[in-house]
């Protein structure tokens, strides 16, 4: 196993070239997948030492416990990577071809999610010492349509809920992309803006009538996890990549060479992003739902806009080797730090040890588990099922290789699929 990554590591797409005829690659985004799972992974260890819930944390712990925004950040991510990899090869806008690219997504999710899956599952099954358990969410969780049933959404292996969203979008996702390419007249900036704001008030109604419609916890449990709420993020993330990029060509449409002005809208799309957490404490209690989702919709955009122009001196930092390795591991680490800390916990360390040096612990195992699963199970496995898949598949555009949510888009020769 070798902690090796290169500059293929990066977001890449054929065809995808900057003025000196390189592929251009998003070094900036592939890497900050990372930090995004990393808040994830500190809201799961605050409940695993500290305990309460997100509802009644505020100030640092409640900015820390705030991990919704990054869920929003990787979901638009999704969306946007897809459209920026495969625009300008999906030609059509039929059932089958989005069928077999739903497929595909999959085929892509399933073997690291099962394994893990399996593994929670025997977690629990020790825990209680039945080899009885919830057998119908276990079905969901395995079949990755658990996002359709909240009370069941959370179990096993929490993360993986995002697959079930994920995959839920892809046809939506092929269908939007072969619209744009297959439009005889370009879409307009104005038309872009308002359907991203069209979707984004999709999200938003769906909370609210949620918060009406239903008690306020079971609102919350709700709206966390509902594909009506979450289904529009990714289809937002297209539209952006439309705008970034334009329905075909590479190049970015917004061209700017001052470094120090790409600095400062990086650490302004920082901000963004802390400050969309910071909203939770200024929310009117009826309207608490409204955190699951879309409060962190405008900074998300903002965030992935700047970041996608790869200009400033972050972006730079984002270059680094281990910066790209740690942002080529987050898949794997997004759906495996769960189960190391349950099992942490488990053997008691969670009240043994000081909550930093637990949280210290599990991060450093977690590193370690998502490389091995990662490099060791991952990548070859992803490598077989995808050349099956295309040996029975005559639509060649529609097989994905991946994308920030999961790994990052190996680089790839013209005659690839």
């Amino acid at each position: 196993m070798s902690l090796r990554a290169s500059d293929d590591t990066a977001i890449s797409t054929p065809g995808s070239a900057d003025s000196t005829g390189n592929r251009r690659k998003l070094h900036a985004l592939n890497a900050m997948r990372f930090p995004a799972i990393l808040l994830v992974f500190i809201s799961h260890s605050i409940a695993a030492t500290i305990g309460g819930s997100i509802e009644d944390s505020h100030g640092i712990q409640g900015l820390l416990y705030e991990a919704m925004g990054a869920v929003v950040f990787f979901l638009m991510l999704s969306g946007f990577i897809i459209t920026f990899v495969y625009r300008d090869r999906i030609q059509t806008t039929s059932f089958r071809s989005a069928m077999l690219f739903t497929a595909a997504r999959f085929v892509r999710f399933w073997p690291v999610h099962a394994l893990l899956l399996a593994l929670s599952a025997l977690l629990v099954i020790g825990n209680t010492r039945s080899a009885t358990g919830d057998w119908i969410g276990l079905f969901e969780q395995l079949t990755l349509v658990q996002a359709w049933d909240p009370y069941r959404a959370l179990s096993f292996n929490s993360p993986a809920w995002t697959l079930s969203i994920e995959l839920a979008a892809a046809p939506l996702l092929i269908l939007i992309i072969g619209i744009l390419r297959t439009s005889k007249t370009p879409p307009t900036n104005a038309r872009i803006w308002l359907s991203i704001l069209t979707l984004w008030m999709i999200s938003t109604t769906s909370v609210m009538v949620m918060e009406l419609m239903l008690q306020t916890k079971t609102a919350q449990l709700v709206a966390f996890t509902s594909p009506f709420n979450h289904l529009p993020v990714p289809l937002i993330g297209v539209l952006l990549a439309v705008l970034v990029f334009g329905s075909s060509g590479s190049p970015p449409r917004f061209h700017m060479e001052n470094l120090r002005s790409w600095t400062i809208l990086e650490i302004s799309a920082l901000m963004a992003i802390i400050g969309s957490a910071l909203l939770r404490d200024v929310i009117p209690p009826d309207l608490t739902v409204l955190r699951y989702g879309p409060i962190h919709v405008p900074a998300a955009i903002y965030f992935i806009w700047v970041f996608a122009h790869d200009g400033g001196t972050i972006s730079r930092w984002c270059r680094a080797r281990w910066v790209q390795w740690l942002g080529g591991i987050s898949f794997a680490f997004y759906l495996s730090h769960v189960l190391v800390l349950k099992i942490l916990a488990a053997m008691g360390l969670a009240n043994s040890l000081h909550p930093l040096l637990f949280s210290a612990t599990a991060l450093v195992i977690s590193i370690v588990v998502a490389h091995i699963v990662h490099s060791e199970f991952e990548l070859p496995l992803d490598k077989l099922l995808r050349a099956r898949l295309r040996q029975r598949s005559s639509s060649r555009e529609t097989i994905p290789t991946g994308e920030p949510s999961d790994i990052q888009v190996r680089p790839q020769t013209s005659d690839a699929a």
